[in-house]
């Protein structure tokens, strides 16, 4: 899931600098260069979200050891409800952008619909770790 996120962020900053170096050749160099800041930005973000999802999922495998099969399988069925429902919500995200122009995909709207995407994608990776320290 790390990888998707890493290429959709990847993808997201060649078509920043597409749009961006649409413009004049003395826009060049701080094109890149905010593109390049955009980048080191996303990769510390992933790599704080890897680390917040491993302490979480550590903490689950605690949890898990005092808990009865009944409660296990009672967090099991709450977590498989709460990743449906994740992955619906990402699903209308994806049809909301893929109905944008490619004009509108450059604007405050998209980058909206992409944060809530990435935060999206980062609960859902977080439930499906904690459901993967459940069933052992």
């Amino acid at each position: 899931m790390r990888h998707a996120k890493i290429a959709l962020l990847l993808a997201g900053v060649l078509a920043a600098v597409c749009f961006l170096g649409c413009g004049k050749a003395a826009d060049e160099g701080s094109a890149l260069e905010r593109a390049g800041d955009a980048v080191r930005q996303a990769g510390e973000e992933v790599a704080d979200s890897a680390a917040e999802m491993a302490d979480s999922a550590a903490e689950m495998v605690e949890d898990v050891t005092e808990m009865t099969p009944e409660q296990i399988q009672a967090k099991v069925e709450e977590l498989k409800t709460k990743i449906a429902d994740k992955e619906s919500e990402l699903g209308k995200i994806a049809e909301k952008l893929k109905k944008l122009s490619p004009t509108d995909l450059a604007g405050d709207g998209a980058k909206k619909l992409q944060q809530q995407s990435d935060t999206l994608t980062e609960e859902l990776q977080g439930l499906k770790d904690k459901l993967s320290g459940l069933m052992g």
